[in-house]
């Protein structure tokens, strides 16, 4: 057996045993059989053991005495002289600060030093782990509650475009793309889209138009689900305009509303002016909106249109298979301190219908003006002679000229009372 020092030469197949080798290893043999109290050994199936010597720590140093301390130290493992593993320490011993280098074959790199660790890889990378609970793990820690944790993404032009980053000082999670934040969750839950500080559940914001878009590529209905059932659907079509298209919202998976492409909007119905269903169809008649009420055939009276005050009936429209009629609330049991009516003649008489022409087409009819007709009968007439709004716009009167027909009612009266007295008068002188 060959014994290690300065000036020896070997031949192939020598064994070779070192007695000192940087003050670390002490009366050892790398061969088989080595005593076990050796600090390094070479067992029987050929793993080297490098063990503690009575130091505080084992440890395998490797370092250059000779033309220089710039240069690198290596630990490699080759197969057949192509490089599998090549673990690397710094080029320059003086420098703490300069990367270790933990490298296999041409597919993964791992440099670390006292700032980062940058993980290199030519395809795919897997990075695994496994928590007490058996679930794989990896964790962003920061040292501060007050710091966030990065994990970003970038390119070689640009290695800060993208990331994620959860802010310990409000426990949030933030989405970025292009350089910017563009979602955020908060610790509440909150998700905001464009906002910073969410008050919903989803809370969306923009500085142009906002849009949510919900595209069904099998042709069925795009829809919106509440809990209790769904609230909106809608068939429409990006490509074509659709113009079949509609938009419907439903309660108890039945559809209630539907504004179809047109505009129309239908209560009830799927059709406009259904059987059953009210229309209600914008812009129709002559430039004119139109309500239409459309029942089933029935024996009853339909009151398509009611009036109340605090839950009581004040008036309503109704309508039969035939004819419609205008109510207003009439009933003794709503009335009290019931009288006559006086003077009915000449109150007729203080009346001045007059035929007049509208100013906006010209056309011409009979009728009365308001203020003059208040004077005489205040229930039929609204509002205030020339009264104007607060931007100074007319406030124009009105009247219900249907409230005239108990003063007419009763002058009549009045009059054939008298007729019938005068054509008494007139018999008796006759007679």
């Amino acid at each position: 057996m060959a014994i290690l020092s300065k000036g020896n030469t070997f031949a192939t197949g020598d064994q070779v045993t070192a007695l000192k080798l940087n003050n670390l290893v002490d009366n050892s043999t790398f061969a088989s059989g080595a005593v076990d109290d050796s600090t390094t050994q070479l067992d029987g199936s050929g793993r080297i053991i490098v063990k503690d010597g009575g130091i505080t720590s084992a440890k395998l140093n490797l370092s250059a005495t000779g033309q220089s301390q710039n240069i690198a130290r290596f630990i490699a493992v080759q197969d057949s002289g192509n490089r599998t593993l090549n673990i690397r320490t710094p080029a320059d011993s003086s420098d703490n600060n300069s990367p270790f280098e933990l490298q296999t074959g041409n597919a993964i790199k791992l440099m670390v030093d006292s700032s980062s660790m940058e993980l290199n890889s030519n395809g795919t990378a897997k990075i695994r782990g496994q928590a007490s609970d058996g679930d794989s793990v990896l964790q962003l820690i920061s040292t501060s509650a007050s710091d966030s944790s990065k994990l970003g993404f970038g390119d070689d032009s640009d290695s800060d475009t993208g990331g994620i980053i959860y802010s310990h000082s409000d426990n949030s999670m933030r989405f970025a793309t292009n350089t910017s934040e563009r979602v955020r969750i908060d610790s509440s839950g909150n998700v905001g889209i464009g906002k910073t500080n969410p008050g919903t559940a989803i809370h969306i914001e923009n500085t142009s138009e906002n849009q949510i878009t919900l595209v069904n590529t099998s042709g069925d209905f795009s829809r919106i689900r509440g809990e209790r059932g769904l609230v909106l659907a809608a068939d429409y079509d990006l490509n074509s305009g659709a113009a079949q298209s509609f938009m419907a919202f439903e309660t108890d998976n039945v559809e209630r509303v539907r504004i179809d492409s047109s505009g129309n909007v239908l209560i009830g119905t799927t059709t406009v002016d259904g059987t059953g269903g009210a229309s209600f169809r914008p812009n129709f008649d002559d430039g004119a909106a139109r309500l239409t009420f459309n029942r089933a055939n029935t024996t009853n009276n339909s009151a398509v249109l009611k009036f109340q005050n605090n839950g009581s009936d004040v008036g309503e429209i109704v309508h039969s298979n035939t004819a419609t009629s205008y109510g207003t609330s009439s009933d003794y049991r709503l009335k009290e301190d019931i009288l006559e009516m006086q003077d009915s003649i000449s109150r007729v008489q203080a009346l001045k219908p007059v035929n007049f022409a509208w100013k906006i087409d010209g056309s011409r009819v009979d009728g009365f003006l308001a203020h003059e007709a208040q004077e005489v009968v205040p229930e039929a007439v609204t509002g205030t002679k020339d009264a104007v709004d607060e931007d100074g716009q007319p406030d124009y009167q009105g009247i219900d000229q249907s409230k005239l027909v108990p003063l007419l009612t009763k002058a009549l009266q009045e009059a054939l009372t008298k007729i019938e007295s005068l054509e008494a008068r007139v018999a008796a002188l006759e007679s």
